[in-house]
């Protein structure tokens, strides 16, 4: 299994503390009420959705484009949609196809 995998719930609450750091409050909320949580006994899809997201998580130029919130105008940046599909599968959820938070 992959060495990210083995990250503590506190480690990876830290993640997503850094990733919405300086984030409107709302961006922030959101981040936080459905954070990655990566089951005791994941499947092979949520460790593969799992150690993706650390990846984007951990990438200073996607933090920036995360922390800046959602645009008045204009498509929603690929990699912000790539981070929610990979939150929604690390979590289990369904992913809605077209839906974007």
């Amino acid at each position: 299994m992959h060495e990210v995998t083995r990250l503590s719930a506190q480690e990876r609450r830290r993640l997503v503390e850094q990733l919405v750091e300086g984030a409107e409050e709302s961006v922030a909320a959101m981040v936080r009420v459905a954070a990655p949580d990566l089951p005791d006994d994941p499947s092979a899809e949520q460790v593969a959705a799992w150690v993706e997201l650390v990846g984007l998580m951990g990438d200073e130029g996607f933090g920036e484009v995360f922390r800046a919130g959602p645009g008045v105008e204009g498509p929603v940046d690929a990699r912000v949609e790539r981070y929610w599909r990979l939150v929604w599968a690390v979590n289990g959820w369904e992913v809605v196809p077209g839906w974007v938070p």
